[in-house]
């Protein structure tokens, strides 16, 4: 639900501010706030104590000690920015959002073959799934470029890279290599296709 909640306002805001400058200054606002807040933490144990238990009930075990996903979607979230490209933000922001929650519940109650740091094949292909269709979904929406075949092509570059930004994005966090290799992916197919 944090994932979904999270990436539908990035998605809001990407779809309602007038010029993709002012991303910039949003996702650095949002970036310097985290990173600000992933410091305090680690110099004030009470400031540690107070923001863990806020968000206790979101976070992993491991990012008592290590750097929280969210931090590392702001980080994902100012470059995306950076590349002044809606459309990518756009896609990396829904592929995170839905793809990779989607792909947890999957993983974790059918998935038996493992294929690599944990993660198993019916885990992966869902992603990939989820991940084409709803790009398919928001460029057909909000950002047709071209025709349905060419936009279920980007979808499926979309979908395919950032499953395997998931997979192998473990460290740091797949929270920042999946939103960054699902926007490489389509901009790769934009160029190609």
């Amino acid at each position: 639900a944090f994932h979904i909640l999270s990436a539908t306002i990035a998605l809001v805001l990407i779809e309602i501010v007038p010029s993709p400058v002012y991303l910039i200054f949003l996702a650095l606002a949002f970036t310097t706030f985290s990173w600000a807040m992933e410091i305090l933490r680690r110099v004030n144990d009470h400031a540690r104590e107070k923001l863990m238990s806020f968000f206790g009930p979101v976070i992993h075990h491991h990012e008592y000690q290590k750097i929280n996903s969210a931090t590392w979607y702001s980080t994902a979230l100012i470059l995306l920015s950076l590349t002044l490209t809606p459309v990518l933000s756009a896609v990396a922001v829904t592929v995170l959002g839905l793809s990779d929650p989607v792909a947890a519940a999957i993983g974790r109650k059918f998935g038996k073959i493992k294929i690599f740091s944990g993660r198993t094949l019916e885990g992966s292909l869902t992603f990939f799934i989820v991940g084409t269709f709803s790009t398919f979904v928001l460029l057909s929406n909000f950002h047709p470029v071209g025709s349905n075949l060419r936009m279920l092509i980007i979808s499926a570059c979309a979908g395919l890279f950032g499953a395997v930004g998931e997979l192998f994005g473990k460290y740091p966090d797949d929270n920042l290599t999946i939103p960054l290799s699902s926007a490489l992916g389509t901009f790769i197919a934009l160029l190609i296709f």
